[in-house]
Protein backbone atom coordinates (compact mmCIF):
# COMPACT_ATOMS: atom_id res chain seq x y z
CA UNK A 1 0.00 0.00 0.00
CA UNK A 2 1.42 3.38 -1.04
CA UNK A 3 2.35 5.95 2.00
CA UNK A 4 -0.91 8.03 0.95
CA UNK A 5 -3.31 4.88 1.36
CA UNK A 6 -1.50 4.06 4.36
CA UNK A 7 -2.30 7.80 6.00
CA UNK A 8 -5.53 7.19 4.83
CA UNK A 9 -6.00 4.19 6.31
CA UNK A 10 -4.59 5.55 9.70
CA UNK A 11 -6.97 8.61 9.37
CA UNK A 12 -9.83 5.73 8.95
CA UNK A 13 -9.01 3.91 12.50
CA UNK A 14 -8.62 7.08 14.06
CA UNK A 15 -11.95 7.92 13.15
CA UNK A 16 -13.60 5.02 13.99
CA UNK A 17 -12.51 5.58 17.26
CA UNK A 18 -13.42 8.87 17.98
CA UNK A 19 -15.85 10.12 15.98
CA UNK A 20 -19.42 10.24 16.66
CA UNK A 21 -21.08 9.03 13.48
CA UNK A 22 -24.62 10.09 14.84
CA UNK A 23 -26.48 11.86 17.61
CA UNK A 24 -26.92 8.77 19.13
CA UNK A 25 -24.58 6.25 17.67
CA UNK A 26 -20.66 6.02 18.35
CA UNK A 27 -18.78 3.68 16.13
CA UNK A 28 -17.58 0.99 18.41
CA UNK A 29 -14.19 -0.81 17.35
CA UNK A 30 -13.65 -4.69 17.32
CA UNK A 31 -11.10 -6.97 17.15
CA UNK A 32 -11.40 -9.58 14.79
CA UNK A 33 -12.34 -12.34 17.33
CA UNK A 34 -14.98 -10.75 18.87
CA UNK A 35 -16.62 -10.08 15.16
CA UNK A 36 -16.10 -14.13 14.49
CA UNK A 37 -18.03 -14.61 17.80
CA UNK A 38 -20.70 -11.94 16.76
CA UNK A 39 -21.02 -14.16 13.63
CA UNK A 40 -21.21 -17.78 14.89
CA UNK A 41 -24.75 -19.35 14.48
CA UNK A 42 -25.44 -16.60 12.07
CA UNK A 43 -27.93 -17.42 8.78
CA UNK A 44 -26.20 -16.07 5.85
CA UNK A 45 -28.38 -13.95 3.82
CA UNK A 46 -25.92 -12.85 1.33
CA UNK A 47 -22.26 -12.98 0.42
CA UNK A 48 -20.04 -12.74 -2.41
CA UNK A 49 -16.46 -13.80 -3.30
CA UNK A 50 -15.10 -11.37 -0.93
CA UNK A 51 -16.37 -13.02 2.09
CA UNK A 52 -20.09 -12.59 4.07
CA UNK A 53 -22.25 -9.67 3.49
CA UNK A 54 -25.62 -9.93 5.35
CA UNK A 55 -26.80 -12.08 7.92
CA UNK A 56 -29.40 -12.63 10.26
CA UNK A 57 -28.97 -13.15 13.88
CA UNK A 58 -31.19 -15.95 15.99
CA UNK A 59 -32.97 -12.57 17.71
CA UNK A 60 -33.81 -11.68 14.19
CA UNK A 61 -31.67 -8.61 13.88
CA UNK A 62 -29.61 -7.64 11.05
CA UNK A 63 -25.92 -7.47 10.81
CA UNK A 64 -24.56 -5.90 7.78
CA UNK A 65 -20.96 -5.80 6.80
CA UNK A 66 -18.83 -3.08 4.59
CA UNK A 67 -15.51 -4.10 2.50
CA UNK A 68 -13.36 -1.41 1.17
CA UNK A 69 -12.80 -3.43 -2.52
CA UNK A 70 -9.99 -0.55 -3.64
CA UNK A 71 -7.17 0.72 -2.23
CA UNK A 72 -7.63 4.03 -2.52
CA UNK A 73 -11.55 4.68 -2.09
CA UNK A 74 -14.14 7.45 -1.12
CA UNK A 75 -14.74 4.80 1.63
CA UNK A 76 -11.07 5.97 3.30
CA UNK A 77 -12.94 9.47 4.51
CA UNK A 78 -16.76 8.48 4.31
CA UNK A 79 -17.13 4.71 5.43
CA UNK A 80 -20.14 3.37 3.58
CA UNK A 81 -21.26 2.36 6.98
CA UNK A 82 -21.68 5.81 8.34
CA UNK A 83 -23.41 6.86 5.23
CA UNK A 84 -25.66 3.87 5.94
CA UNK A 85 -26.55 5.68 9.72
CA UNK A 86 -26.83 8.72 8.50
CA UNK A 87 -29.38 8.24 5.42
CA UNK A 88 -31.42 5.97 7.58
CA UNK A 89 -31.47 9.02 9.99
CA UNK A 90 -32.53 11.72 7.49
CA UNK A 91 -34.92 9.44 6.31
CA UNK A 92 -36.61 8.91 9.57
CA UNK A 93 -36.51 12.58 10.12
CA UNK A 94 -38.33 12.87 7.08
CA UNK A 95 -41.13 10.29 7.79
CA UNK A 96 -39.92 8.14 5.13
CA UNK A 97 -40.25 4.16 6.66
CA UNK A 98 -36.65 2.73 6.96
CA UNK A 99 -34.23 0.58 8.25
CA UNK A 100 -33.74 1.45 12.26
CA UNK A 101 -29.77 1.15 13.06
CA UNK A 102 -29.22 0.06 16.24
CA UNK A 103 -25.09 -0.15 16.43
CA UNK A 104 -22.39 0.42 13.94
CA UNK A 105 -18.99 -1.01 14.44
CA UNK A 106 -15.47 -1.23 13.39
CA UNK A 107 -12.99 -3.89 12.62
CA UNK A 108 -9.41 -2.41 13.09
CA UNK A 109 -6.94 -5.92 11.78
CA UNK A 110 -9.19 -5.82 8.63
CA UNK A 111 -10.86 -2.37 8.33
CA UNK A 112 -14.10 -3.61 7.98
CA UNK A 113 -17.46 -1.65 9.03
CA UNK A 114 -20.54 -3.06 9.86
CA UNK A 115 -24.10 -2.39 11.08
CA UNK A 116 -26.81 -4.28 13.10
CA UNK A 117 -30.20 -3.48 12.32
CA UNK A 118 -33.89 -5.17 13.61
CA UNK A 119 -34.89 -7.14 10.98
CA UNK A 120 -37.87 -4.57 8.90
CA UNK A 121 -40.85 -6.93 8.42
CA UNK A 122 -42.41 -6.51 5.17
CA UNK A 123 -42.01 -8.17 1.27
CA UNK A 124 -40.09 -6.87 -1.51
CA UNK A 125 -42.39 -4.63 -4.31
CA UNK A 126 -41.05 -6.89 -6.27
CA UNK A 127 -41.55 -10.05 -4.39
CA UNK A 128 -44.73 -9.24 -3.78
CA UNK A 129 -46.31 -7.79 -7.78
CA UNK A 130 -45.21 -11.43 -8.55
CA UNK A 131 -47.30 -13.11 -6.02
CA UNK A 132 -50.58 -11.13 -7.19
CA UNK A 133 -52.61 -12.80 -9.31
CA UNK A 134 -55.15 -9.62 -10.06
CA UNK A 135 -53.83 -6.95 -11.73
CA UNK A 136 -56.21 -4.51 -10.41
CA UNK A 137 -54.47 -5.06 -7.35
CA UNK A 138 -51.23 -4.84 -8.92
CA UNK A 139 -52.25 -1.25 -10.38
CA UNK A 140 -53.17 -0.14 -6.69
CA UNK A 141 -49.32 -1.02 -6.06
CA UNK A 142 -48.20 0.90 -9.00
CA UNK A 143 -50.27 3.69 -8.28
CA UNK A 144 -49.37 3.97 -4.85
CA UNK A 145 -45.15 4.15 -6.16
CA UNK A 146 -45.65 6.64 -7.96
CA UNK A 147 -47.19 8.78 -5.36
CA UNK A 148 -44.54 7.44 -3.28
CA UNK A 149 -41.77 8.44 -5.81
CA UNK A 150 -42.96 11.91 -6.14
CA UNK A 151 -43.04 12.37 -2.42
CA UNK A 152 -39.09 11.41 -2.05
CA UNK A 153 -38.43 13.66 -4.63
CA UNK A 154 -40.42 16.08 -3.10
CA UNK A 155 -38.12 16.00 0.08
CA UNK A 156 -35.38 16.11 -1.84
CA UNK A 157 -34.03 12.55 -1.61
CA UNK A 158 -32.31 10.47 -4.39
CA UNK A 159 -32.67 6.85 -4.03
CA UNK A 160 -29.85 5.56 -6.63
CA UNK A 161 -30.28 2.09 -5.41
CA UNK A 162 -34.44 2.57 -6.80
CA UNK A 163 -35.74 -0.78 -8.13
CA UNK A 164 -38.13 -2.89 -6.62
CA UNK A 165 -35.71 -5.17 -4.84
CA UNK A 166 -34.96 -2.29 -2.15
CA UNK A 167 -38.60 -1.32 -1.78
CA UNK A 168 -40.40 -2.92 1.19
CA UNK A 169 -43.72 -3.15 1.80
CA UNK A 170 -44.78 -3.02 5.57
CA UNK A 171 -47.12 -5.69 6.87
CA UNK A 172 -49.18 -1.96 7.66
CA UNK A 173 -48.89 -1.58 3.69
CA UNK A 174 -46.64 1.41 3.71
CA UNK A 175 -43.62 1.67 1.01
CA UNK A 176 -40.24 1.52 3.34
CA UNK A 177 -36.54 1.43 2.10
CA UNK A 178 -33.86 -0.68 2.58
CA UNK A 179 -30.48 -0.97 0.96
CA UNK A 180 -30.04 2.96 1.76
CA UNK A 181 -25.84 3.02 1.75
CA UNK A 182 -26.61 4.71 -2.06
CA UNK A 183 -29.14 7.90 -1.24
CA UNK A 184 -28.53 11.33 -1.08
CA UNK A 185 -30.55 14.07 0.67
CA UNK A 186 -30.54 17.62 -0.26
CA UNK A 187 -30.29 19.62 2.42
CA UNK A 188 -33.23 22.66 1.05
CA UNK A 189 -36.11 21.73 -1.38
CA UNK A 190 -37.12 19.13 -3.64
CA UNK A 191 -34.56 17.32 -6.09
CA UNK A 192 -34.23 19.27 -9.29
CA UNK A 193 -35.26 17.79 -12.81
CA UNK A 194 -32.60 16.38 -13.99
CA UNK A 195 -31.90 14.25 -10.71
CA UNK A 196 -36.40 13.38 -10.85
CA UNK A 197 -35.55 12.19 -14.58
CA UNK A 198 -32.02 10.61 -13.25
CA UNK A 199 -33.73 8.65 -10.89
CA UNK A 200 -36.78 7.20 -13.10
CA UNK A 201 -33.55 5.50 -15.15
CA UNK A 202 -32.74 4.22 -11.95
CA UNK A 203 -36.33 2.62 -11.38
CA UNK A 204 -36.60 1.54 -14.83
CA UNK A 205 -32.73 -0.47 -14.74
CA UNK A 206 -34.34 -4.24 -14.67
CA UNK A 207 -36.18 -5.57 -17.13
CA UNK A 208 -38.41 -7.31 -15.00
CA UNK A 209 -39.39 -3.69 -13.27
CA UNK A 210 -40.24 -2.00 -15.87
CA UNK A 211 -42.94 -4.46 -16.93
CA UNK A 212 -44.87 -4.21 -14.12
CA UNK A 213 -45.14 -0.10 -15.03
CA UNK A 214 -45.56 -0.99 -19.14
CA UNK A 215 -48.78 -3.32 -17.90
CA UNK A 216 -50.12 -0.17 -15.87
CA UNK A 217 -49.21 1.93 -18.70
CA UNK A 218 -46.22 4.44 -18.39
CA UNK A 219 -48.41 7.32 -19.33
CA UNK A 220 -51.00 7.00 -16.14
CA UNK A 221 -47.96 6.57 -13.97
CA UNK A 222 -46.70 9.73 -14.78
CA UNK A 223 -49.97 11.65 -14.84
CA UNK A 224 -49.73 10.42 -11.35
CA UNK A 225 -46.09 11.34 -10.39
CA UNK A 226 -46.96 14.78 -12.17
CA UNK A 227 -50.15 15.38 -9.95
CA UNK A 228 -47.68 15.68 -6.96
CA UNK A 229 -44.75 17.53 -8.91
CA UNK A 230 -45.81 21.16 -7.97
CA UNK A 231 -43.44 23.27 -10.14
CA UNK A 232 -43.67 26.17 -12.36
CA UNK A 233 -45.01 25.26 -16.15
CA UNK A 234 -41.21 25.70 -17.71
CA UNK A 235 -39.90 22.73 -15.74
CA UNK A 236 -43.24 21.14 -16.17
CA UNK A 237 -42.46 21.07 -19.83
CA UNK A 238 -38.29 20.30 -19.51
CA UNK A 239 -39.65 17.01 -17.53
CA UNK A 240 -42.01 15.99 -19.38
CA UNK A 241 -39.45 16.27 -22.40
CA UNK A 242 -36.66 14.23 -20.57
CA UNK A 243 -39.03 11.74 -20.15
CA UNK A 244 -39.62 11.13 -23.53
CA UNK A 245 -36.11 11.59 -24.50
CA UNK A 246 -35.50 8.59 -22.20
CA UNK A 247 -38.12 6.49 -23.75
CA UNK A 248 -37.21 7.03 -26.77
CA UNK A 249 -33.67 5.93 -26.03
CA UNK A 250 -35.18 3.12 -24.03
CA UNK A 251 -34.08 3.90 -21.24
CA UNK A 252 -30.08 3.57 -22.19
CA UNK A 253 -28.53 6.99 -23.21
CA UNK A 254 -25.36 8.26 -21.45
CA UNK A 255 -26.44 10.88 -18.27
CA UNK A 256 -24.50 14.20 -19.31
CA UNK A 257 -26.32 17.19 -18.42
CA UNK A 258 -25.44 18.96 -21.41
CA UNK A 259 -26.39 16.56 -23.93
CA UNK A 260 -29.75 17.14 -21.96
CA UNK A 261 -29.69 20.30 -22.97
CA UNK A 262 -28.73 19.82 -26.36
CA UNK A 263 -31.48 17.47 -27.26
CA UNK A 264 -34.17 19.41 -25.31
CA UNK A 265 -34.39 22.36 -27.60
CA UNK A 266 -33.07 20.25 -30.64
CA UNK A 267 -35.54 20.87 -33.18
CA UNK A 268 -37.39 17.13 -33.89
Amino acid sequence: MSPFCNILACNTVFLAQDNIVSETLKCEVLSSTALDQMLLDVGVLKADHFGLKIARTSDNRIIKLFRRRRKLSSSLWSPYARRFVRNAEILHRLSIPTIAVEKIFFVSETGEYGVIYEHLEGTTLRALLEQIGDQEKRNVLIERLACFLAELHAKGILFRSNHFANILVTPEGEFALIDITDLKARRWGPLNVFQRVRNFKHLTRYVSDKRWIDGFSWDNFLSIYLENYRCNNFVHWMFIRLIQKLKESSFTIEWQRNFWIFSLFKPR
